[in-house]
């Protein structure tokens, strides 16, 4: 990359990975969002700043897909979205140990008949923002509740298979007929909504995905919940490229934004 230039990830379903050269760069990422009425994702944004060439491993969520966090829709119980995430190692959330995360967003939770699904979280200069929960569902299925920053989103009532968890939406696909939606994927995984067990898709609704910053290498953050719809994505942008090109023998050209060697030039190379 140059000084300015953005590079766009978008949605696969595998890890992705970009080297980059000492410098400053913006991070970016964009939580996916949940199924039919589904809580739109997260949104989380931080400077930081390598002295080192660096390998940095990208995780984006899909819409509904059971991708870092994501819950797939299962006939009735409608999906969520994934969250995206950028750490140091070729893992997932679930997978990567929270010393090796940098930065993420959470993905909202799938919606229902009668409500929406959560946002997903993103972050702010202080920290990580929870996921939001689901609204919508009767008395005896309730929708789930946000991620939060150290535990899963749960079922407020009703039947369900399990809570979000570190990295994982929470599950509802006890019947092949009944309702009660997914939760979002992120740093901690929203709750699913709680189903009757009969065959509608008016149940709860889940909650979205928590975010995340790791402020003890990430600066200067700040995000939103809830910001984009569809499926996820993240931007590297670089604002400097630190070296040896930082001394009177370099110039930086203004069009091509890059740095070349004076003397070399003069010599004809």
């Amino acid at each position: 990359m140059i000084i300015g230039e953005s590079k766009r990830f978008n949605y696969t379903g595998l890890m992705q990975n970009i080297e980059l050269l000492p410098g400053e760069y913006i991070f970016e990422c964009y939580g996916a969002s949940g199924d039919g009425n589904g809580g739109y994702g997260g949104y989380s944004k931080a400077c930081i700043k390598i002295e080192n060439k660096t390998i940095f491993y990208i995780g984006v969520g899909g819409k509904a897909t059971s991708f870092n966090g994501g819950v797939a829709t299962y006939y009735n119980h409608l999906g969520s979205g994934g969250g995206t995430h950028i750490s140091y190692t070729n893992t997932q959330i679930k997978n990567t140990n929270t010393s090796n995360l940098l930065l993420i967003a959470g993905g909202g939770g799938g919606g229902c008949n009668n409500g929406s699904g959560g946002y997903g979280g993103g972050c702010t200069s202080s920290g990580g923002s929870n996921g939001g929960t689901g609204n919508g569902g009767y008395s005896n299925r309730q929708p789930g509740t946000g991620g939060t920053q150290s535990s899963g989103g749960y079922c407020l009532a009703g039947y369900y298979n399990s809570n979000g968890s570190y990295g994982q939406g929470g599950t509802n696909t006890g019947g092949t007929g009944s309702g009660g939606s997914m939760g979002g994927g992120g740093y901690y995984g929203g709750g699913p909504g709680g189903s009757d067990g009969y065959n509608d898709n008016d149940d709860g609704s889940g909650g979205g995905g928590s975010g995340y910053v790791n402020l003890s290498i990430m600066y200067n953050a700040s995000g939103a919940n809830g910001k984009n719809n569809g499926n996820g994505y993240a931007i590297i942008t670089a604002l400097d490229i630190f070296g040896s090109h930082k001394n009177s023998n370099f110039y930086k050209d203004s069009y091509y934004q890059e740095y070349f060697d004076f003397n070399k030039l003069i010599e004809g190379d």
